[in-house]
């Protein structure tokens, strides 16, 4: 992971109360591109997102994330890059950290434990980077098979003309 995030948006969250705050993202060019080699894609045309985040509890804060991407892909099947659109919802959880968190150090009690719930998403010294967060979600939500629209793969051929013996009734010459 980079020390410094491809995209940075950080909030205090001593300043968020349980009123809902809303924190509207428009990334710069230089972040779509720095961005775009993080997520291993061809380009982030456009990326704006939308944080509505509150306090529910004094150690949580809870919120909503609406993004909106434009983006470059690579077809699996065709291997051409192709543009398309993304558009995802996602509820989060953030809950501060004792210190440092590394992969192998998620560790937050009773909170992991409910599979209905969103993941917390860890925050230090007081400080939650949206910008992290929308990068975050953003991989998450990445068609890991992207297609351009009408690919196909040639097993994926009209089932109809496939039979068991399709390949003996060409061999077959007529009589």
């Amino acid at each position: 992971m980079n020390s410094r995030p491809e995209i940075s948006r950080p909030i205090r969250a001593d300043r968020v109360g349980t009123a809902p705050q809303t924190h509207d993202i428009t990334a710069h060019p230089e972040e779509c591109i720095a961005l775009a080699a993080r997520l291993g894609i061809p380009a982030v045309g456009q990326l704006t997102a939308q944080f509505i985040v509150r306090r529910d509890r004094a150690d949580r804060l809870t919120g909503q994330l609406s993004l909106k991407a434009r983006l470059t892909r690579v077809c699996v099947v065709t291997l051409e890059e192709f543009e398309t659109a993304m558009s995802e919802q996602a509820e989060l959880v953030f809950i501060e950290a004792a210190g440092p968190v590394s992969d192998e150090d998620e560790d937050f009690g009773g909170e992991l434990n409910d599979p209905d719930q969103p993941d917390p998403i860890p925050y230090i010294n007081g400080v939650i980077d949206l910008g992290e967060t929308l990068a975050e979600q953003m991989a998450l939500a990445l068609d890991p098979y992207p297609r351009k629209p009408g690919a196909r793969l040639a097993a994926e051929q009209d089932e109809a003309t496939l039979h068991p013996f399709a390949r003996l009734a060409a061999l077959r010459k007529p009589s």
